[in-house]
């Protein structure tokens, strides 16, 4: 009699697990494009950030002092210190900020929305 309760018992569970794997599997495959590519732009960003840093870093080293606030990151192109302009974009296709502050420098993205502030995509992320 045990055993008859039990083994119906374990499949209830199974069925119920199955179903909520399902349920998990199909609003998975529903919403997860989109914040995949979100994840990958945030990634992407930050790679970039980490890239133009040491870009900037390695101009100060050739020059005595970090590119002017001024001068932007074109500097980094002209110097050969980066190879293409498409480094100079974020993943939402807008120029990186550069800012020189005494001796020290800031890069930054907006995120997704362009906007100062956010969460998720929309975070602001900087070096």
């Amino acid at each position: 009699m045990y055993r008859i309760l039990i083994i119906c018992m374990i499949l209830i569970s199974s069925t119920l697990l199955a179903k909520e794997y399902y349920d998990g599997c199909v609003h998975y495959a529903k919403y997860t494009p989109h914040k995949k590519k979100a994840i990958d732009k945030v990634k992407k960003a930050k790679a970039d950030l980490d890239h133009l840093a040491v870009a900037i870093e390695a101009y100060r080293l050739n020059n005595g002092f970090y590119p002017k606030e001024k001068d932007g990151l074109i500097v980094l192109l002209n110097d050969k210190l980066i190879k293409s302009k498409k480094s100079l974009y974020d993943p939402w296709g807008r120029l990186y900020i550069y800012k020189s502050v005494g001796g020290d420098f800031k890069i930054m993205t907006l995120g997704a929305d362009g906007k100062v502030g956010g969460v998720g995509e929309n975070k602001d992320l900087s070096y």
